[in-house]
């Protein structure tokens, strides 16, 4: 791909924001966009336009914007990729029609096509006329009685009938005599132990015996150091107040420790941050407080220097 710096004039105003002047023949469209994030300095606050950067293969600008995200206090850098596209030409004139080609050869038979369908069945043609009745022959003579044929075959046996239909139960028999007792089976196995019982009811207290001697006193111990005097002096530290990002700091003087503070939310804002901040040595120094919304927030912390 082709890339090479692009002259293209940006608009910016005092809060960063730029836009992008396109040749009057090009459109621009937004393709993608991606944002990359890494620790920064907290004074690059305003959004700034780098440089736009154009490609001829495929035509486009990638438009490079570096800013400070106030939220995660990272320096960002956003890359918005824009398709361009030309303004189109109007269609030229037609060009004259071309002569006509030289006729080409005669093409093979086709197929024989499928049998026509059997046309309908004609009329009935008209009765013909009933010839005259022949004349009644002479009765011919009685022939001689035949001879009895022999016996035939025995024909095969048939196929078995169905099943009958089950008959109705039979009455029930009379009831036959007791038998004889059987013998006396072997003696059984012996069965588990059982469950033990429960514990029995704990005895009456015995009788509390005499009192014992009394000791001899002990050694008495050395006296201990004389604890430090603490005179505590505090004061309460209002932070400059804060728009926009919502968080403000308010900071103890050298020498002093935060033992509590919080957060005044302005408008319709809510607190929903408040916790003190430590200094290198882990102590901590001052109070942090932020809000929601873009009402503003003022944080304050309660300092104290002490002394022994």
């Amino acid at each position: 791909m082709a890339a090479k710096t692009m002259r293209i004039s940006l608009l910016c105003g005092i809060a960063a924001t730029c836009a992008l002047i396109v040749p009057a023949q090009s459109s621009a469209s937004l393709i993608s966009t991606k944002t990359v994030c890494k620790k920064g300095n907290a004074l690059a606050q305003l959004r700034v336009v780098s440089r736009v950067v154009q490609s001829d293969d495929p035509p486009s600008m990638t438009v490079i914007t570096r800013f400070f995200n106030n939220r995660t206090h990272k320096t960002c850098k956003q890359f918005d990729v824009y398709g361009l596209s030309g303004s189109q030409s109007a269609p030229g004139v037609q060009g004259p029609i071309g002569p006509a080609g030289a006729q080409g050869p005669i093409g093979p038979a086709g197929a024989t096509g499928p049998a026509g369908a059997t046309g309908p069945a004609g009329d009935t043609g008209p009765k013909g006329d009933t010839g005259p009745k022949g004349d009644t022959g002479p009765k011919g003579d009685t022939g001689p009685k035949g001879d009895t044929g022999p016996k035939g075959d025995t024909g095969p046996k048939g196929d078995t009938g169905p099943k009958g239909d089950t008959g109705p139960k039979g009455d029930t028999g009379p009831k036959g005599e007791t038998g004889p007792n059987g013998d006396t089976g072997p003696k059984g196995d012996t069965g588990p132990d059982g469950v033990t019982g429960p514990q029995g009811v704990t005895g009456p207290q015995g009788v509390t015996g005499p009192k014992g001697d009394t000791g001899p006193q002990g050694i008495t111990g050395p006296t201990g150091a004389t604890g430090p005097t603490t005179v505590a002096t505090a004061q309460v530290v209002l932070g400059n107040g804060a728009s926009g990002n919502n968080t403000d700091s308010a900071m103890c003087p050298a020498g002093y420790l935060a033992t509590g503070g919080g957060g005044f939310a302005g408008g319709s804002s809510a607190l929903h941050r408040s916790n003190p901040t430590q200094g290198s040595n882990g102590s901590p120094n001052g109070w942090l407080a932020q809000g929601s919304g873009n009402n503003g927030v003022t944080a304050y912390a309660i300092c104290v220097l002490a002394t022994s």
